[in-house]
This record gives structure tokens, C-alpha cells and sequence, in this order.
């Protein structure tokens, strides 16, 4: 179970009042309320790297395919000896 941990949050008097006529747990209401908003920017996070993938940058690992191409004679001369691709993700800003 997560640690709870008091803190300390000033809001008008108006908000209160608004808060105490739905929920008597303050605490509970500020904390569903928080946890929303949280969610909301991880599915906005998703969402925007969805619609812009990152860039992705091949760096040099190489892979010795011709081990492979006596598995598969018939293909063995369009086998390259090295082949080299490998991607990072990089995190949507």
C-alpha cells in the first residue's frame, strides 16, 4: 500500500463550501480529484505520442545474418553478411 503523507493545500472559501456540499472527506474529494488529473495528462501524454511518433535513430549494432543463411540455402546469396538496426525510443515532449 502507498505511504500517505499529509499536505497542506490553501483554497478559497467559495471552493470549499462548493467541495463540502458534495463530499464530507475532503481529503478523499482533493485526492480523486488529483488522481483524475493525473490520468488525464498520462492519456494526453499517449495520445500526443501517438499522433507524433518518435523519432526513431538506428545505431550500430551489428548482427552476423550469415549464421542465419545456412538455415535457408535458397537465400544464402541474398543474405548480407552484417546487418546492422536497432532503434531508441525517445519520449514524446
Amino acid at each position: 500500500m502507498a505511504r500517505t503523507e499529509r499536505v497542506t493545500v490553501t483554497l478559497s472559501g467559495e471552493v470549499v463550501r462548493e467541495v463540502d456540499r458534495h463530499e464530507q472527506n475532503r481529503s478523499r474529494f482533493v485526492l480523486e480529484a488529483i488522481q483524475h488529473v493525473l490520468e488525464r495528462w498520462r492519456r494526453d501524454a499517449l495520445r500526443r505520442s501517438i499522433e507524433h511518433p518518435p523519432s526513431v535513430t538506428p545505431r550500430s549494432s551489428p548482427t552476423n545474418a550469415s549464421r542465419l543463411s545456412g538455415s535457408f540455402p535458397s537465400l544464402a546469396h541474398q543474405v548480407k553478411a552484417r546487418c546492422t538496426l536497432s532503434f531508441d525510443w525517445v519520449p514524446a515532449v
